[in-house]
């Protein structure tokens, strides 16, 4: 979803690539990653899918605008 939002300029590159990162922060909240690859979540990973979030919430709003 995150590709096709970009290839349909509903979120801009930059964006696309945080929401990415943020997709893999949010990836470290899953027990069973966390067993197999010991990977965690920390607060600045969970900052991270947050600003992810925002950045797609504010490209959303200005392409339907």
């Amino acid at each position: 979803m995150i590709d096709l939002a970009a290839k349909h300029k509903v979120v801009s590159e930059a964006t696309a690539a945080i929401a990415h990162q943020s997709k893999d922060a949010r990836n470290l909240i899953h027990p069973g990653k966390v067993a197999r690859e010991g990977a965690s979540c920390t607060k600045a990973s969970a900052l991270t899918a947050m600003a992810g979030l925002y950045r797609v919430i504010q490209d959303v709003k200005a392409a339907i605008a």
